[in-house]
C-alpha cells in the first residue's frame, strides 16, 4: 500500500509540473506582448500552482520517509518529476533573462520620452495673458 500512495503522490506532482511547465513555455513564448493583465494572472497562476506543488512534495518526502520498502518501482516516476523541475528551473531562467531584457528597453524608451519632450517644451510659445487697454477710436 505504501508504493501505491508514493505513486499516486508522485503522479499528482508531475501533473502540477507539467501544467507549470506548460505555462512558463506559453509565457516565455508571448511575454513580450503580453498585457499587464495577463502577466498579472499567469504570476496568480503559477503561485497557486507552487503552493499546491509544494503540499504534494511535503506528503511525498514524508511518505518516502516512512518507506521500509524498496522504492525501485517508483524510481521512473521520481526522475520524471527531477527532469520537469529542471526544465522548468531552466525556463524560469529563460523567462527572467527576457523580462530584465523588455524591462531594461522600457526603461531606455522612457528615459527618452522624458528628453523629447524636455525638447519640445524648449519650441512651445509663451504666451503672455496679460490684459492691455486698447484705445481705438472708430
Amino acid at each position: 500500500m505504501e508504493t501505491h500512495q508514493i505513486k499516486e503522490t508522485l503522479l499528482q506532482a508531475i501533473h502540477v509540473y507539467e501544467h507549470m511547465l506548460n505555462d512558463m513555455q506559453n509565457l516565455e513564448i508571448e511575454i513580450g506582448t503580453a498585457s499587464p493583465a495577463t502577466l498579472m494572472k499567469f504570476n496568480e497562476s503559477l503561485k497557486e500552482q507552487q503552493d499546491n506543488v509544494e503540499k504534494i512534495e511535503h506528503d511525498l518526502f514524508t511518505q518516502l520517509s516512512n518507506s521500509c520498502n524498496s522504492l525501485g518501482e517508483i524510481d521512473l516516476l521520481i526522475k520524471m518529476r527531477e527532469k520537469l523541475m529542471k526544465d522548468i528551473l531552466f525556463l524560469n531562467q529563460q523567462i527572467t533573462i527576457k523580462a530584465s531584457g523588455i524591462r531594461s528597453f522600457m526603461s531606455h524608451e522612457m528615459k527618452r520620452l522624458h528628453s523629447g519632450y524636455t525638447a519640445m517644451k524648449g519650441y512651445k510659445q509663451i504666451h503672455h495673458n496679460h490684459g492691455r487697454i486698447v484705445n481705438s477710436t472708430t
